[in-house]
């Protein structure tokens, strides 16, 4: 997962209290950036949850491999979560067999 926004706290959701950021912060696949180029390559990332203003930036490098949607996180937050096609379909597919 990558977080990757101008104001971080405000895309942390709002039930995130202290230990849970501690928590996030220790885990090996979570990373976290303010500017879209500092992150490397997003190859096998499996959640992207970006601020609107890193999209316009972050759209091209996806290469066409993720789903973007919009989650109104509270008010005049709206983030953009990008998650990978793969995954997305697995999702459906569960989703249907139950």
């Amino acid at each position: 997962m990558v977080f990757m926004a101008s104001k971080m706290l405000e895309y942390l959701p709002p039930w995130v209290d202290q230990s849970m950021a501690r928590y996030l912060r220790n885990c090996k696949h979570v990373g976290y950036w303010q500017e879209v180029d500092a992150a490397g390559d997003f190859s096998g990332v499996s959640l992207i949850v970006s601020s609107i203003d890193k999209t316009n930036k972050l759209e091209p490098r996806l290469q066409n491999n993720y789903l973007s949607e919009y989650y109104g996180l509270r008010p005049e937050v709206l983030p953009a979560l990008c998650i990978r096609k793969d995954l997305w379909h697995r999702f459906l597919h569960k989703q249907l067999v139950n």
